[in-house]
């Protein structure tokens, strides 16, 4: 059989609509049938394409096309949540009018295809890859910014994914070693950014100025602001190395800090003064961005979401949040000060007064207890001194370490899966400011997404950040991003031999964000928190954060909500500063719909376990119903509704079968 292969032939710009709305539409609710009648395009495309043929032939496309997930810097086989999300490169005009024509050409012979038959291996591949290229066609369609088949961006570079950004990432060493041909991905990195930035000016899709002035400044503050700041950091690093110190110098890395490189940056940064000392008519200024958002939260969420029921959600849980913590504080009696008065004060200080003020985890209620009782001290927002050893281990890493050993019997339980649970270590290195999100340091262990590497089998935790936020949020931010969250919802899918390639390594956002505090909840549930309330009352802050993120990000898109307010409701459930309520603000500018999409996927699964214990009632088995949704790995929320539906209709079924009279 032939098969339509995308890096050969031309790309085309007519697209076969009435097909593409047949599907789209039916896509969804995977009602199949209607569309299944056009024979003659079936009997067509059964000649000259088979799905497996061109399953391979999209892996080719996506390792092909150069604003694939690292641009230069790796290949699809290392894709992941922080390569799909922030690619550090934007690609030439002609390669972004390229790969976005022959995605669009992909989706049109996805559409095209016969889709399988429900019972078929691959009907959930088909249709995760038909979904994701439709998202591609679709944002593809306004012509800016970084089209990719999980996550797009609206512009060409901004200050969390720009080819700085990755560069000083790597003279750090956290893009791990410099492979052959680094230098001259960065050159063209540079080159084709600076470029894209150029057109964007004349169209008006330019970055905010905030963003544009971060980006200065990291060019200002890098080795390579000029050639006496190079030069002056090859003689300080080899200084390093010289004498054995920490982080020693990497003689490699002298390949990226050529004169070629200085020259690609200079221009690289003429770009962003000229965009910044722009007046661009307020008319001119981001065409369509209503538009691309709509797109966007149908690509991050698989449809499962829109904008505005993505805010009334985010409305409605973050009262229920807000509300919960509330009436934990006063059944505590907790007020600012950590005694009983006043009821009323901002609920970050009383959060953070009872955090402090009261153990981890409760004592033991009897003898027969006393075993398990984990002695925690009073913890102090303090940050502690610069640890001399990495290897260093402090009373708040033991606190933390012992809390999550204490709750490892309840997540272990929790599904039929067996796994290794992550072995924490503690460092020195503290987490840069652009990799936290939100008011409260809502990644810092930084185990996943926005990661530091897994080194030889260990997480680095933080020291200072042990010592500077409560034990408690710190234990809940480790189930997240450790066990039983994202580790553990990224194992499934990549052993799946019998799923195409590229279904394998495309990660889905809202599944991604969303399990991890679905996960959590589900400890919570069980009562795992029981003895620890400041466990619960830490996840209850978490889950606020994303509703409150999410309520902001759709309210402002929607203009349900003016900035002002937006502020004014950050500081008033967070006692959130100036400094953070920008930083908050200017990231959903320039990654809009991921605060909506963490809640969507967050959202689904709990509809989703409330029908099924609905339905089943005592039948319902907690780790079956985990097993179905992690079996088969990231992916679109639709899909998983289809299983959980499935799995629900067997139970039935074998119920009713025993209640049949013989």
């Amino acid at each position: 059989m032939m098969s339509a292969n995308f890096s050969a032939n031309p790309p085309k710009n007519r697209m076969n609509w009435r097909t593409y709305v047949c599907l789209v539409t039916l896509a969804g609710s995977f009602i199949l049938s209607s569309c299944g009648q056009q024979k003659e395009t079936r009997n067509e495309f059964d000649r000259l394409v088979d799905r497996e043929t061109l399953y391979r032939d999209l892996a080719g496309l996506e390792k092909g096309l150069a604003d694939g997930a690292l641009n230069g810097l790796g290949t699809v086989d290392e894709i992941n949540t922080n390569a799909v999300i922030r690619p550090p490169f934007a690609v030439t005009p002609a390669q972004f009018e390229i790969s976005r024509n022959r995605r669009a050409l992909a989706f049109e012979q996805l559409a095209l295809l016969p889709a399988p038959e429900a019972t078929a291996p691959d009907f959930g591949a088909f249709w995760e890859l038909h979904q994701a290229y439709r998202a591609a066609t679709e944002t593809g369609i306004f012509g800016h910014g970084k089209i990719g088949l999980i996550y797009s961006r609206p512009y060409a570079a901004d200050h969390l994914s720009n080819p700085m950004v990755a560069l000083q990432d790597t003279l750090d060493g956290k893009n791990g070693r410099i492979r052959p041909g680094t230098d001259a991905a960065f050159l063209a990195g540079f080159t084709s950014t600076h470029r894209r930035l150029d057109l964007a000016l004349a169209s008006g899709h330019v970055p905010p100025k905030d963003s544009i002035k971060i980006m200065l400044d990291q060019v200002l503050q890098s080795p390579l602001s000029d050639a006496a700041a190079r030069n002056a950091y090859i003689e300080a690093q080899t200084a390093k190395q010289k004498d054995a110190v920490e982080n020693v110098f990497d003689p490699g890395t002298q390949i990226l800090l050529t004169d070629k490189m200085l020259a690609k940056v200079a221009l690289y940064r003429e770009t962003l003064e000229e965009i910044a000392g722009a007046d661009i008519p307020e008319d001119q200024l981001n065409k369509g961005a209503d538009e691309f958002y709509d797109a966007l939260v149908r690509q991050t969420t698989g449809n499962a979401f829109t904008p505005l029921t993505c805010h009334a959600a985010a409305v409605r849980e973050g009262q229920a949040f807000e509300a919960s913590l509330l009436d934990l504080f006063d059944k505590a009696e907790i007020g600012p000060d950590g005694t009983g008065t006043p009821l009323n004060s901002k609920m970050s200080e009383r959060f953070i007064a009872w955090q402090n003020r009261t153990p981890l985890f409760e004592p033991a209620r009897n003898e027969d207890d006393a075993d398990l009782a984990v002695p925690v001290p009073t913890q102090t927002p303090t940050p502690g001194p610069e640890p001399e050893d990495a290897r260093l281990v402090s009373d708040e890493f033991n606190v933390f370490r012992d809390a999550l050993d204490r709750l490892k019997p309840d997540w272990t339980i929790l599904f039929h899966r067996s796994f290794a649970p992550p072995e924490y270590t503690e460092t020195g290195y503290t987490p840069p400011r652009y990799l936290r999100r939100g008011p409260i340091p809502a990644k810092p262990l930084q185990l996943s997404a926005f990661n530091l590497r897994k080194e030889d089998g260990e997480f680095p935790v933080s020291n200072t950040d042990l010592t500077t936020w409560p034990a408690s949020q710190m234990v809940i931010d480790a189930l997240i991003e450790g066990m039983p969250g994202k580790m553990l919802a990224h194992e499934a899918k990549e052993n799946r031999e019998d799923l195409p390639e590229l279904s394998r390594k495309l990660p889905n956002l809202a599944f991604d964000l969303g399990w991890p505090h679905f996960a959590v909840s589900l400890l919570n549930q069980r009562e795992a928190f029981s003895d620890a309330p400041r466990l619960t009352a830490a996840h209850l802050y978490r889950l606020l954060q994303i509703a409150t993120e999410a309520e902001i990000e759709t309210g402002l898109a929607l203009n349900k909500m003016s900035p002002d307010q937006a502020q004014d409701l950050l500081r008033r459930r967070f006692d959130a500063s100036d400094e953070t309520i920008a930083e908050i603000l200017l990231r959903m500018k320039v990654e809009p719909s991921l605060s909506c999409a963490q809640l969507a996927g967050y959202k689904k699964l709990e509809t989703l376990s409330e029908k099924a214990r609905g339905v089943l009632g005592i039948k319902f088995n907690l780790r079956e119903f985990n097993e179905v949704i992690l079996t088969k790995g990231s992916r679109p929320m639709t899909l998983v509704e289809r299983d959980i539906d499935s799995w629900i209709a067997r139970k039935v079924s074998a119920t009713q079968d025993k209640t049949l009279p013989d």
